[in-house]
């Protein structure tokens, strides 16, 4: 998954309160503001009678997203255009059907040259849906850039699709029990043709397009299993739930001095990873009732998702009141006060996902001294980066592994009155709690190439323990 969003209700327009904070008076959303839906006022010209009523709503929703772009679009300048005269050349433009439609979306909000506002059309919504609410038609499996950009997640990919034709192209995430491994693919497989298609002539989007689609049909792979040797592989697609979060404890070091270590993964940011997360974090603490001595919390190839829970599960561990967790910069501005923990309550509340009356403990599942160590590549980005930034300059965790992806954005996913397509808007940027732009997190301690699973843990501790403290004892909260 890869981009920082939030999803919004249909035509609901946001504004930012100017008063520090976004706020979510009804619904859901953090982290902005959904006060009712616009008035809209049109003229009507003699040309404009003529219209079916089939264009005068094709008018209607094109006029609705012109107002919201305009309204929260990080950049109040619009790009430098008079956003008045976009309106009406939207506005002539023909709108007699919805792909007519579609097109004239995609070209207004492609002149704002934001590469993360975009208009989903239904394939890329529905597929996007999917994603976020942890499960997808398909093969069980991802696609990535081999040595390059970031894991491209189902539904979330195209906040990073270059039109790029990629070299190499890897599977990654590939699921157990999934149709992918059932039929002998495994993770790293180089895929060299998809339904005959040489994906050198391909984009990554499109790739990874392909391996997704009607239930119960076939893609054919063409795998490179060695130079000069392919293999081809037909897989049925079908509907499969993702697990976002994994998780397994591990006991490391000599007979006399043993450690329980605890390893997380998380996948991606969906609307069930805060859930996964706690449930994961309560069986650290009750697995033979011993506790946790260290916490692994692997990010990497983690490329993003659902902003809120990515922040809930940063309170987990950050749990002391007025602690800073991110800044958020809106329309050029830095908002009057940062985001502190003691807004999470309400935050937490304000998202449908967690409304199922279920009590949530507030307790972490380690104790606030043991050491945290948090894993990252390449490839983690966007909310993964905000975690890993907010774990660290709170003195909570160390960063180990690689430099990060490098996405400081957030976006806004909003569904068209017509129940069928969407579009990105990005609304804000952050920084770091200590007031740093994300342009790639340089990690505490450089190592590449380190083993997945608890086989990580075992290999960190004891090796960095020492590392770890020291580096936690020196560290400085933000003011």
């Amino acid at each position: 998954m890869v981009l920082d969003f939030i999803v919004v209700p249909s035509w609901r327009t946001r504004r930012w309160r100017g008063s520090g904070r976004f706020s979510s008076p009804r619904r859901h959303v953090f982290p902005i503001d959904l006060p009712g839906t616009p008035v809209l006022v049109a003229t009507v010209t003699d040309s404009a009678k003529s219209l079916s009523p089939q264009e005068w709503k094709h008018r209607e929703i094109a006029e609705k997203v012109w107002l919201d772009a305009r309204e929260n679009f990080v950049d109040p300048t619009m790009n430098g255009l008079d956003w008045d005269l976009v309106k009406k050349d939207l506005l002539s433009r023909r709108l007699h059907t919805k792909a007519d439609l579609y097109a004239s979306l995609k070209w207004m909000l492609s002149l704002l040259n934001d590469p993360y506002t975009t208009l989903l059309p239904p394939a890329d919504y529905s597929t996007f849906r999917e994603s976020i609410e942890g499960s997808e038609i398909g093969i069980g499996a991802s696609v990535r850039l081999r040595n390059n950009s970031s894991s491209l997640l189902p539904g979330l990919l195209n906040i990073f699709s270059p039109s790029k034709k990629p070299r190499d192209v890897e599977l990654c995430d590939v699921l157990k029990g999934g149709p992918a491994l059932r039929a002998g693919l495994k993770e790293g497989d180089v895929v060299v043709a998809v339904d005959r298609r040489p994906t050198s002539t391909m984009c990554i989007k499109d790739i990874s397009d392909s391996l997704h689609g009607k239930d119960r049909t076939r893609v054919e792979l063409l795998i490179q299993e060695a130079p000069g040797t392919f293999r081809k592989f037909s897989v049925k697609r079908e509907k499969v739930q993702i697990d976002t979060v994994f998780s397994e404890t591990v006991v490391v070091g000599s007979e006399n001095k043993k450690q329980n270590v605890a390893y997380l993964q998380v996948r991606e940011w969906s609307k069930n990873s805060f859930k996964e997360s706690v449930r994961a974090l309560g069986g650290f603490l009750a697995e033979d009732g011993n506790p946790v001595d260290a916490l692994v919390i692997d990010l990497r190839d983690n490329s993003g998702g659902v902003l809120p829970d990515a922040i809930e599960f940063t309170r987990l561990f950050v749990r002391k009141k007025g602690a800073k967790l991110v800044n958020f910069v809106v329309r050029g501005e830095m908002s009057s006060s940062v985001v502190e923990t003691s807004t999470f309550a309400s935050v937490r509340d304000a998202i449908l996902d967690l409304q199922s009356g279920t009590k949530w403990r507030r307790k972490s599942a380690v104790s606030d001294r043991i050491p945290i160590c948090v894993l990252v590549n390449q490839h983690t980005a966007s909310a993964s980066e905000l975690v890993a930034a907010a774990l660290r300059d709170n003195c909570r965790a160390t960063i180990v592994g690689t430099k990060t992806y490098g996405k400081s954005s957030i976006q806004s996913v909003v569904q068209l009155e017509d129940g069928e397509a969407a579009f990105k808007l990005t609304i804000a940027t952050y920084t770091t709690p200590l007031g740093e732009p994300i342009t790639g997190i340089v990690p505490d301690i450089v190592a590449d190439y380190l083993p997945k699973g608890k086989r990580v843990a075992a290999h960190i501790f004891p090796r960095l323990a020492g590392k770890l403290s020291r580096k936690l004892s020196t560290c400085s909260p933000p003011p």
